[in-house]
């Protein structure tokens, strides 16, 4: 009789072991099925996705600066050639929608003239130049593949900070630290390998705040169109 019970216990204690396994190896097979369904959207979507959720390269630009000087006494004389650089990221919501930002560094300035002053020197022209470092963001429209290329354009706003701000005989001029501009954008990508692509672009940057804070400059917006070339990774 006690053998009998004592095999009952034996039976009931692995059954109840054995239940116990039984629900984990099922909790178990559940979360595998959930796992592989997430694999598999993973591996669809990367199949079906055209680019990276972040880009990021470098890009050089040779550029034409100029002044825009609200004064009658005073005009804008001329551009002058400038060289900026920027690093810059872009974040893919879609294929062809983005938000870019970065940092740039830039090269400001113009050149200008005094006029009906009553002056000897009334036509003398001077020039200023300035340096920025500014941080842009805006949004980024792209096409798909078109022979190889992707087109796109950029709308955005920008921020910099004002520095090293001389006229040309090297002399420190009196400038706003702070500088507000938009800027418009078009450009292609050319993907060549591994992910990297070159990029061309014409960018136009317009002046929103005055870079200058004294007596006629006062209202002195600094304005720039540049040429840039890059890597994008």
């Amino acid at each position: 009789m006690r053998k009998i019970q004592r095999y009952e216990w034996i039976f009931w204690k692995y059954r109840k072991k054995y239940v116990h396994l039984k629900i984990i190896l099922k909790q178990l097979k559940m979360k595998m099925k959930i796992l592989f369904c997430i694999l598999a959207l993973a591996v669809i979507f990367q199949a079906n996705a055209q680019d990276k959720a972040f880009n990021f390269g470098l890009r050089v630009a040779p550029a034409v600066a100029w002044l825009s000087v609200d004064d009658n006494d005073i005009r804008s004389d001329g551009g002058a050639l400038k060289f900026n650089w920027a690093f810059f990221g872009t974040w893919n919501f879609t294929d062809n929608l983005s938000i870019v930002s970065g940092f740039n560094v830039n090269s400001l300035g113009g050149r200008y003239k005094y006029e009906h002053l009553g002056l000897p020197n009334a036509t003398a022209a001077n020039r200023i130049r300035l340096n920025e470092f500014q941080i842009p963001l805006g949004f980024q429209m792209r096409t798909d593949k078109v022979n190889g290329f992707k087109f796109y354009a950029q709308v955005g706003l920008a921020c910099g900070y004002i520095f090293n701000a001389r006229d040309e005989h090297k002399q420190s001029i009196n400038n706003r630290f702070f500088n507000v501009s938009y800027f418009l954008a078009a450009g292609a990508e050319y993907p060549v390998a591994g992910g990297v692509s070159l990029i061309g672009q014409l960018k136009f940057n317009g002046g929103l705040t005055s870079v200058m804070s004294k007596n006629r400059f006062a209202n002195t917006q600094a304005n720039f169109m540049e040429l840039g070339f890059g890597v994008m990774f």
